[in-house]
């Protein structure tokens, strides 16, 4: 019954678990240590009641044989000689066999099915103490590194995260001041654009209202050399002579047209001045008419009388 419940005790020992510090696993750890308490419980009612036995049975030989029970009590350390209480990698022997010590010392071997069944129960109970002892520690060494290690590990994850959100706001707002350039720059360009556009249709319509208005101021001061030289005889010379500006066919309706006077219309000294040179010109034009019509006059009559001689003197 105690050989089993060390080796239940021992296989349950070793299914130690990470995951009570690392996460949740179900209840596996509590229900570990549990068992450990379990049958560490049984293991101590199994070894009093062991003592017990083996104190009655020694004292009850010790009254039949007529030696004391100490003397029964010494053949405990010949066999605690089988193997060294200190864990599983102890040596055999005692110090009275040199020879047996030393090879064990040189020569460090596994123990053995044989090895635990030739050890006393004092001996597998503080056999298992020490690796019960050993077991804490290094689970307490384990637990301590892993945790350790997870919070280093956890602390340089955060510490990642923490870098990488602050790299990504650094990174949104260069984006946003990007973005932010980016607009006003378009912006500024398209109200340049806008102004650029504007100031061309103004300069645009300004030249051409400023033609408009210096080909009508043209039209209505300035005549031209054909109209100074001759008189137009009708309606269609007088277009020919003077077209419209505002369309072929609307010179009747030409409100810019110079033929188109109102009564607020004054002349002035430069028209009133073609005016007279044209009166004077038409004059002379007409002087000079007349004194070729005299003249082709007076030969016609001068030959028309040397003919009537001609012919009188012949007769």
């Amino acid at each position: 019954m105690l050989r089993l419940s060390l080796r239940r005790l021992a296989a349950s020992a070793g299914g130690f678990s990470s995951a009570a510090f690392t996460g949740d696993d179900g209840g596996a750890y509590e229900r570990l240590k549990y068992n450990q308490e379990r049958l560490r419980r049984e293991h101590q009612l199994d070894s009093a009641r062991a003592k017990e036995q083996h104190h009655h049975s020694s004292g009850v030989d010790a009254q039949r044989v007529g030696t004391p029970a100490s003397a029964s009590m010494s053949s405990s350390p010949s066999l605690e000689e089988t193997c060294c209480p200190t864990g599983f990698y102890g040596t055999k022997g005692s110090s009275s066999n040199g020879s047996d010590s030393a090879t064990a010392d040189s020569v460090l071997q596994r123990p053995t099915i044989d090895t635990y069944r030739a050890m006393t129960d004092n001996e597998l109970v503080e056999t298992l103490r020490t690796r019960d002892e050993q077991i804490r520690q290094l689970r307490a060494i384990y637990e301590s590194f892993h945790y350790e290690a997870d919070k280093h590990f956890r602390k340089m994850i955060f510490d990642y995260h923490d870098k990488t959100m602050q790299l990504s706001q650094v990174h949104g707002r260069m984006q946003q001041a990007s973005l932010q350039i980016n607009r006003e720059a378009l912006s500024k360009m398209r109200d340049h654009q806008d102004m650029m556009t504007r100031d061309k249709r103004i300069v645009f319509t300004i030249c051409t209202l400023w033609t408009l208005v210096f080909w009508v101021w043209v039209r209505r001061h300035y005549v031209k050399r054909r109209e100074l030289e001759r008189e137009p005889s009708g309606a269609r010379e007088w277009a020919q002579m003077s077209p419209s500006i505002t369309g072929a066919g609307s010179y009747n309706d030409n409100v810019f047209g110079s033929n188109k006077r109102n009564g607020r219309f004054a002349e002035t000294a430069w028209e009133r001045e073609v005016r007279e040179r044209r009166e004077a010109q038409d004059q002379r034009m007409q002087q000079s008419a007349l004194l070729r019509n005299q003249a082709e006059l007076q030969k016609a009559v001068a030959t028309q009388r040397e003919q009537q001689q001609a012919l009188r003197g012949g007769s």
